[in-house]
């Protein structure tokens, strides 16, 4: 059975690195850990060496029409070539775009925030040319989170989709194979049409 990890803020870096506590993983956001050196990425390397890291990132804005930051990019894959991450993800989201008129980084500039793609062929097209481009970089799969309504067709290009939902019956609608989580711990497994099936599932979750 598999285990969920957390996600590890500043906050409580000392107090896990002293109790060191049993996890599957780590999941901190890449973006705290861009550069050469420093504190923190000797912090994270020393956590490390005790659990598997995830690496989920807020800045690249993969569904930015006007595509994603190359140093964004170079700095995402150095980290990954460091830490040797279990996961890279980030977000459906766009945070980039083109500023008529102004000088600054070429006229681009980033909204600082995971601001909601329009629901369009257009947008899509951007996002799946935006991820296929990190996924190049990185030379590993990236995890895409809050693909929403766009979930079905995203998935017909060929992208696997993680979808974390508590509507079971959107989920059952939306996927194919899906996963039981009970406090942390996957208790079921399996193609999701044999799982809407399940009494125990129908019972605890549907109210059936």
């Amino acid at each position: 059975m598999g285990l969920a990890g957390i996600g590890w803020r500043h906050a409580h870096y000392g107090q896990l690195l002293q109790a060191l506590p049993t996890l599957p993983f780590l999941e901190v956001h890449s973006e705290n850990f861009f550069g050469q050196g420093g504190a923190a990425l000797a912090v994270l390397e020393q956590a490390r060496g005790h659990y598997p890291i995830s690496l989920h990132g807020v800045g690249l804005g993969l569904g930015s029409a006007c595509g994603i930051d190359p140093w964004h990019v170079q700095q995402l894959v150095a980290l990954a070539e460091r830490i040797d991450p279990v996961r890279v993800s980030d977000h459906a989201c766009f945070a980039r775009a083109v500023l008529p008129g102004d000088s600054v980084a070429g006229g681009v500039v980033h909204g600082a925030d995971l601001l909601p793609l329009p629901f369009s062929h257009a947008a899509l097209d951007a996002l799946c040319a935006n991820v296929q481009q990190v996924q190049d970089a990185l030379k590993r799969p990236l995890a895409v989170e809050n693909l929403s309504a766009s979930l079905v067709e995203i998935n017909r290009t060929g992208l696997s989709i993680l979808l974390v939902e508590q509507d079971v019956l959107t989920a059952f609608e939306l996927s194919r194979h899906g996963f039981v989580l009970e406090t942390g711990r996957v208790t079921l497994a399996g193609p999701t049409a044999e799982l809407a099936e399940n009494q125990l599932v129908r019972q605890a979750y549907i109210g059936i």
